[in-house]
Protein backbone atom coordinates (compact mmCIF):
# COMPACT_ATOMS: atom_id res chain seq x y z
CA UNK A 1 0.00 0.00 0.00
CA UNK A 2 0.85 3.67 -0.02
CA UNK A 3 2.06 3.70 3.58
CA UNK A 4 4.80 1.15 2.88
CA UNK A 5 5.71 2.90 -0.38
CA UNK A 6 6.03 6.19 1.53
CA UNK A 7 8.31 4.50 4.07
CA UNK A 8 10.51 3.13 1.28
CA UNK A 9 10.65 6.58 -0.32
CA UNK A 10 11.67 8.25 2.95
CA UNK A 11 14.32 5.59 3.52
CA UNK A 12 15.76 6.31 0.05
CA UNK A 13 15.75 10.05 0.79
CA UNK A 14 17.62 9.40 4.06
CA UNK A 15 20.15 7.22 2.23
CA UNK A 16 20.65 9.97 -0.33
CA UNK A 17 21.21 12.57 2.38
CA UNK A 18 23.61 10.21 4.14
CA UNK A 19 25.63 9.88 0.90
CA UNK A 20 25.66 13.71 0.61
CA UNK A 21 23.47 13.75 -2.49
CA UNK A 22 22.75 17.40 -3.28
CA UNK A 23 24.97 18.79 -0.52
CA UNK A 24 27.01 20.65 -3.16
CA UNK A 25 23.97 22.87 -3.81
CA UNK A 26 23.79 24.06 -0.21
CA UNK A 27 25.12 27.49 0.63
CA UNK A 28 26.70 26.10 3.82
CA UNK A 29 28.60 23.01 4.90
CA UNK A 30 26.53 20.81 7.25
CA UNK A 31 28.20 19.31 10.28
CA UNK A 32 28.49 15.76 8.98
CA UNK A 33 28.75 14.08 12.39
CA UNK A 34 25.61 15.77 13.71
CA UNK A 35 23.72 15.32 10.43
CA UNK A 36 24.49 11.59 10.23
CA UNK A 37 23.41 11.11 13.83
CA UNK A 38 20.05 12.76 13.13
CA UNK A 39 19.62 10.80 9.90
CA UNK A 40 20.27 7.53 11.79
CA UNK A 41 17.63 8.41 14.38
CA UNK A 42 15.13 9.49 11.73
CA UNK A 43 15.66 6.27 9.77
CA UNK A 44 15.09 4.14 12.89
CA UNK A 45 11.88 6.07 13.58
CA UNK A 46 10.63 5.59 10.01
CA UNK A 47 11.50 1.87 9.94
CA UNK A 48 9.64 1.22 13.25
CA UNK A 49 6.60 3.27 12.29
CA UNK A 50 3.38 1.42 11.52
CA UNK A 51 0.14 2.59 9.97
CA UNK A 52 -1.33 2.55 13.51
CA UNK A 53 1.07 5.35 14.47
CA UNK A 54 -0.71 7.77 12.12
CA UNK A 55 -2.96 10.08 14.08
CA UNK A 56 -5.40 11.91 11.87
CA UNK A 57 -6.04 14.58 14.52
CA UNK A 58 -2.37 15.58 14.87
CA UNK A 59 -2.32 17.86 11.83
CA UNK A 60 -5.30 19.87 13.05
CA UNK A 61 -3.72 20.26 16.50
CA UNK A 62 -0.36 21.19 15.01
CA UNK A 63 -1.96 23.76 12.68
CA UNK A 64 -3.84 25.29 15.61
CA UNK A 65 -0.48 26.06 17.27
CA UNK A 66 1.61 26.87 14.18
CA UNK A 67 2.52 30.45 13.36
CA UNK A 68 3.97 29.73 9.92
CA UNK A 69 3.47 27.10 7.21
CA UNK A 70 5.75 26.67 4.19
CA UNK A 71 4.30 24.91 1.14
CA UNK A 72 6.11 23.88 -2.04
CA UNK A 73 4.30 23.40 -5.35
CA UNK A 74 5.75 21.73 -8.43
CA UNK A 75 4.71 22.47 -12.00
CA UNK A 76 3.38 18.93 -12.35
CA UNK A 77 0.41 17.05 -10.99
CA UNK A 78 1.15 13.91 -9.02
CA UNK A 79 -1.32 11.29 -7.83
CA UNK A 80 -1.79 11.30 -4.07
CA UNK A 81 -4.01 9.88 -1.42
CA UNK A 82 -3.63 12.87 0.95
CA UNK A 83 -3.80 16.60 0.53
CA UNK A 84 -2.59 19.23 2.95
CA UNK A 85 -5.86 20.67 4.29
CA UNK A 86 -4.70 24.22 5.00
CA UNK A 87 -7.76 26.21 6.00
CA UNK A 88 -7.00 29.66 4.60
CA UNK A 89 -9.13 31.50 7.18
CA UNK A 90 -6.69 33.23 9.51
CA UNK A 91 -3.64 32.61 7.28
CA UNK A 92 -2.01 35.22 5.05
CA UNK A 93 0.31 34.53 2.16
CA UNK A 94 3.42 36.38 3.35
CA UNK A 95 5.78 35.45 0.53
CA UNK A 96 5.83 33.55 -2.75
CA UNK A 97 9.04 32.64 -4.52
CA UNK A 98 9.55 30.74 -7.76
CA UNK A 99 12.78 29.03 -8.72
CA UNK A 100 13.97 26.27 -11.07
CA UNK A 101 14.55 22.82 -9.63
CA UNK A 102 16.92 20.13 -10.80
CA UNK A 103 14.07 17.97 -12.13
CA UNK A 104 11.26 20.54 -12.42
CA UNK A 105 11.10 23.71 -14.51
CA UNK A 106 9.45 25.65 -11.74
CA UNK A 107 9.05 25.18 -8.01
CA UNK A 108 6.89 27.64 -6.07
CA UNK A 109 7.53 28.22 -2.38
CA UNK A 110 4.72 29.83 -0.40
CA UNK A 111 5.04 31.05 3.17
CA UNK A 112 1.80 31.52 5.09
CA UNK A 113 1.62 33.33 8.44
CA UNK A 114 -1.10 34.00 10.97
Amino acid sequence: GTFEADKRFLTRVIQGARSKCGWERLDYCPNEEIMLSYLDRFEKLIRRMTVNDIREDSLARWLAEAEEVVLYHWNRTYPSDRRFPLPLAGWTLARREEFPGSSHEKITKEVYRR
